[in-house]
């Protein structure tokens, strides 16, 4: 009884530290879903990081472009965007992540800006944080690299992206101080 009553003890502290809720949904469940593009800064947010793998790939080479499911899954994710104040996109040189940014950016009218992907992605996202304190900010990044990214954002543990899944969506509400207002993981989009 003591061990369950230290357990607990320790999951509520952790929980009052981090100031963090989150919420994994699945995106067939339009009923409870959030959406992505229901950024408000009423929480104490300022800045919004969404995160995603590219979308699906036209064959197995190095460097492949995205296939027609891959388009159709890029200019879904524009449209759940296009009301958030869109300030940055970023995606690794890969043509994959350029191809999936890229209705976002042309919705947002801004430039996709390429990264290089990392083992510790700490830097650049210190970097995003510090290049955009307010607004929305998007990062397409790869299966081995997304969740990396998502958990140096949120200082939390993200499960790896299965190679086969290109649905997984990402974000980090941050409030002015850096620290961490919410945190969302859906499975589709």
């Amino acid at each position: 009884m003591r061990h369950v009553f230290g357990l607990l003890t320790v999951v509520a502290m952790f929980t009052a530290l981090t100031g963090c809720s989150s919420q994994e949904t699945n995106g067939d469940d339009a009923a409870t879903e959030t959406s992505v593009g229901d950024f408000s800064t009423e929480s104490g947010a300022v800045s919004r990081v969404v995160v995603v793998r590219h979308a699906e790939r036209a064959g197995s080479d190095a460097d492949p472009d995205l296939a027609s499911d891959g388009t159709d899954r890029a200019n879904r994710l524009a449209a759940e965007l296009a009301s958030d104040p869109g300030v940055a996109v970023y995606a690794t040189p890969y043509k994959r992540t350029q191809q999936t940014a890229a209705p976002t950016a042309k919705e947002w009218k801004v430039d996709v800006t390429t990264y290089e992907p990392a083992r510790d992605p700490a830097p650049f996202i210190e970097t995003v944080r510090t290049d955009h304190p307010t607004g929305v900010v998007l990062i397409v990044g790869h299966s081995e690299t997304a969740s990396s990214i998502v958990a140096s954002l949120c200082g939390c543990e993200v499960a790896p992206i299965a190679e086969t899944d290109f649905g997984n969506l990402y974000w980090v509400d941050l409030a002015a101080d850096g620290r961490i207002v919410d945190y969302q993981h859906r499975t589709s989009y």
